[in-house]
């Protein structure tokens, strides 16, 4: 029995000796199917997050791009109104220019009007005294001195309103052109500019002429005070 238990033992002794290396392999085999599965898993998990990350990452980038479409499409309006604002300023600019000169044309009318009305009324009023000057030569000569003095008085009183007018012209057409600085930051056309050029001119040369000729009135004035003096002309004639 000893025997055969030793020779057992030796069997089982060989047997252990040439199966460790299998062994060893098939345990080898299953730790690097094992290593494989979790380095799978693991790769699988790895893919899945950034996969994740991608995704979130769009849809990031998404929104960022859907926020600037926005305020681009804000911006494009916002431009829009000013743009209208702007156009809705330049009519009423217009308008008021076209009403502006409207009211100038009229009043430079009514100042033509009133001149020449006036004028005929010095003519008429010079033609009747022409005939009561010839009364007598000293009594016509203080009759030609109030006719003289009565139609510079009117002529000055037409160029006064003459002067008048275009000094209104010059303040509206000044108020103007403020008005269309102030509303589209634009300098005036070089018709306006010509035309205010011209009523400054205009108003100069009037002012110095009426000037003048408020003067001679005064002198004639003079003059004629001291005829009727002299002759006796009763008050009411002068």
């Amino acid at each position: 029995m000893l025997a055969v238990t030793s020779g057992e033992n030796v069997a089982y002794v060989l047997a252990a000796v040439l199966l460790s290396p299998l062994l060893l392999f098939v345990f080898q085999q299953r730790s690097q199917r094992s290593a494989a599965i979790v380095a799978s898993k693991q790769a699988a998990v790895d893919r899945k997050a950034e996969s994740e990350l991608r995704t979130r990452e769009k849809k990031e980038d998404w929104a960022r791009q859907d926020q600037v479409t926005a305020a681009a499409a804000a911006a494009v309006r916002a431009a829009a109104a000013t743009a209208a604002a702007a156009a809705a300023k330049a009519e009423e600019v217009a308008v008021a220019a076209h009403a502006a000169t409207v009211a100038l044309q009229n009043s430079a009318a009514a100042a033509a009007t009133t001149l020449a009305r006036n004028t005929a009324a010095a003519a008429a009023t010079a033609a009747a005294n022409a005939a009561v000057m010839a009364r007598s030569a000293t009594e016509t000569q203080g009759q030609l001195k109030v006719i003289h003095t009565l139609v510079n008085s009117q002529l000055s009183a037409a160029m006064d309103q003459r002067l008048k007018s275009d000094e209104a012209q010059l303040v509206l057409l000044r108020a103007t052109i403020d008005l269309r600085r102030q509303l589209t930051q634009t300098e005036p056309d070089t018709d306006m500019t010509a035309r205010v050029a011209a009523l400054v001119d205009s108003i100069g040369e009037q002012s110095a002429k009426l000037n003048e000729r408020k003067q001679q009135t005064v002198l004639a004035n003079k003059e004629i005070t001291a005829v009727a003096a002299a002759v006796d002309v009763p008050k009411e004639k002068i």
